[in-house]
């Protein structure tokens, strides 16, 4: 039986982080029964995607005395499951970070919107005619499910460990 989207999605995730730092993830490696020679290979994928984003986005770095692109942050509803991940998105203000960090980073071409709404789909999307750029609730739940399957044990175990 092979993996689900879910774990192979978590294995990639883990597996950048090992390949970015083994040392400090080593232990997330462990928990998330990501397989030895997986591990590996980790160090080159996080060398290849880091070149290959820096390639990407070298020529829309912002430059000190470039202004900053207005982006604003729209919160939409969400029903049923998706609910908790609204209300814990707004809590926490996800999208004003990330729009904030955005805009201070990147030469945007224009002003656009950041949106978390319920889509129907684990993903995300662009709209180009209207500037907009939704975040889908059912993605961060997702990656919430993978949080509650995965970093629940690494916490688990920590407290496990100090006692």
């Amino acid at each position: 039986m092979g993996a689900t989207d879910a774990q192979q999605r978590a294995f990639q995730i883990v597996c950048y982080m090992v390949g970015a730092d083994a040392t400090r993830f080593k232990d997330l490696a462990a928990e998330t029964k990501l397989p030895q020679d997986r591990q590996q290979s980790c160090s080159e994928d996080y060398r290849k995607a880091a070149k290959s984003w820096g390639v990407v986005l070298q020529p829309h770095v912002r430059a000190a005395d470039q202004p900053e692109t207005k982006i604003d942050v729209v919160y939409g509803d969400a029903k049923g499951k998706l609910e908790i991940a609204a209300q814990m998105a707004r809590s926490i203000r996800l999208l004003d970070g990330v729009a904030a960090r955005s805009s201070e980073l990147v030469v945007w071409p224009a002003p656009f919107s950041l949106e978390m709404q319920t889509c129907g789909f684990i993903n995300a999307k662009r709209e180009p005619s209207t500037r907009k750029l939704t975040l889908c609730y059912e993605l961060a739940e997702d990656f919430a499910e993978l949080y509650r399957n995965y970093g629940i044990l690494r916490l688990d175990s920590r407290s496990r460990k100090s006692r």
